[in-house]
């Protein structure tokens, strides 16, 4: 009897253990989707859960710590993700999330000696050579900078190589470099932007082919005579947007004092905003019309497949966007909802110019403030530096941001 009871007691044991990793398995299964959805706070209250049935899951250490980078919670999350590496301490994307987080806090010793983990875990780790270029960069370590950009070889990392060369005063290798570029990547966004900002800079020639004079391209018009019933049209939307899933100041983006929606928001039966995407779609085809005779091959080559990607973007007191560039587009704009009514000169304006980034300043080069009304649409190529001038007022600025994305 008393080995029969045992057996039961062991039976009874294992069909618990079982039970409780099949529960661990759905809640994680579930978090992970919550995730990919943007849904961070189901996601957050299911990895939760699993860590008070077992604080040493890996999955839940590291997935839950990287979820809270994009939701700003350093502490936590650098907690969580040193905990995955003492599980797991060969995962190389652990060390790099934990580097991502010495990065924001700028503890850049700290930051280059996780990639450098990672990169010893994973030598084609391109993500840890990219995060490490890029701090290198910033320290005015170009030549170290380089190596690692070399090793990516992404547009993004051949522009910044190239960024490296004239920001080390390194002028005819930078030249050199733009010249192959020119003939084997000729559509890479931020090549055309840092091109631009140095012959705008120096007052020389820009053979780069993609955009030579972005400024050249802003387009607007204003879309309320062409909507029934305007303010109702108005309302409906910003009803709409508000039953969207938004971020406040999301990790990745430039908003500050604001909120970004996660989703597309074209994709959506909604019939107000689907109007609206055949409106401004209409724009975007009289745009590439009205420019066809140019050489750019932002004209030129303008790609035969796209698809359009919309975000909605509430500003608040100070709000803004800082100073940036939308690499993965092609033509970027902007459809105003909603502005705060009594402004000082500029506030809440767009300013769009050369330089951004690490780019030396310059107020000499050109650039173009637009005060936007409610219905105005702005049009301009994706290479171009643009950020919002902060405003003082209680009123909210909504406007719809987006990008005709090529599809190669």
């Amino acid at each position: 009897m008393a080995n029969e009871t045992k057996t039961q007691y062991l039976i009874s044991n294992l069909l618990t253990m079982e039970r409780t990793n099949q529960k661990i398995k759905v809640l994680f299964n579930l978090a992970i989707k919550n995730h990919q959805q943007n849904d961070y706070e189901s996601a957050a209250t299911n990895y939760e859960k699993i860590l008070k049935i077992e604080p040493n899951h890996f999955g839940t250490n590291f997935s839950f710590g990287s979820l809270l980078i994009e939701a700003k919670k350093f502490e936590k999350a650098k907690k969580l993700l040193e905990n995955s590496i003492r599980i797991n301490p060969n995962f190389a994307k652990a060390q790099h999330n934990l580097g991502l987080i010495f990065y924001h806090l700028e503890k850049f010793k700290n930051a280059i000696k996780c990639y450098e983990k990672a990169i010893k875990i994973e030598p084609g780790y391109n993500n840890a050579h990219q995060a490490l270029g890029a701090i290198l960069k910033k320290q005015k370590d170009y030549k170290n900078a380089i190596d690692h950009f070399k090793k990516v070889n992404s547009k993004n990392s051949r522009s910044q190589i190239l960024e490296c060369l004239y920001l080390s005063n390194d002028f005819n290798a930078y030249k050199k470099m733009l010249e192959e570029l020119t003939e084997h990547d000729p559509l890479n966004i931020r090549v055309a932007t840092f091109s631009t900002y140095v012959s705008a800079k120096k007052k020389i020639k820009n053979i780069y082919p993609f955009c030579k004079n972005p400024l050249k391209f802003f387009f607007n018009t204003n879309l309320i005579n062409e909507i029934h019933d305007s303010n109702i049209f108005l309302d409906r939307i910003l009803k709409s947007l508000k039953k969207k899933k938004s971020v406040w100041e999301p990790f990745s983006k430039t908003t500050v004092k604001g909120s970004h929606t996660s989703n597309n928001i074209f994709n959506t039966e909604d019939p107000n905003i689907f109007k609206l995407q055949k409106l401004i779609e209409q724009k975007i085809n009289f745009f590439q019309k009205n420019y066809k005779f140019s050489d750019d091959y932002f004209i030129k080559k303008w790609p035969l497949k796209t698809s359009l990607h919309a975000w909605h973007v509430k500003l608040v007191n100070q709000g803004h966007q800082k100073s940036h560039i939308h690499d993965s587009g092609w033509l970027s704009g902007v459809f105003y909802l909603k502005l705060p009514k009594v402004l000082s000169k500029d506030e809440g304006s767009i300013k769009l110019m050369l330089y951004g980034y690490d780019f030396p300043e310059d107020d000499n080069l050109p650039c173009l403030i637009y005060s936007p009304k409610a219905f105005d649409l702005i049009l301009f190529p994706s290479s171009l530096f643009h950020q919002t001038i902060p405003f003082n007022s209680e009123d909210e600025r909504h406007c719809i941001a987006f990008d005709l994305k090529p599809k190669f």
